[in-house]
């Protein structure tokens, strides 16, 4: 076998850049799956907002006052 006809591969760096690559594609990959798999209804946002972190359904009630402090 000449230079020209021995396997990529046969060279340390790039089988460890290889390594690399499909691992950090695998890990992608899972990310993927277990986060962004299911779709996310949007008809009534605010009620999968509040469902999603666990709260009631958010009301309409007025803002609560701001609390000035005293210039003294």
């Amino acid at each position: 076998m000449t230079e020209s006809e021995q396997s990529i591969f046969k060279i340390p760096l790039v089988r460890e850049i290889t390594l690399v690559l499909v691992m950090k594609l695998a890990v992608v990959f899972l990310i993927k799956w277990s986060f962004f798999s299911d779709p996310v209804d949007m008809d009534n946002a605010p009620d999968v907002i509040s469902q999603h972190f666990g709260m009631d359904a958010v009301s309409e009630s007025p803002p609560l006052p701001l609390r000035r402090e005293n210039d003294g």
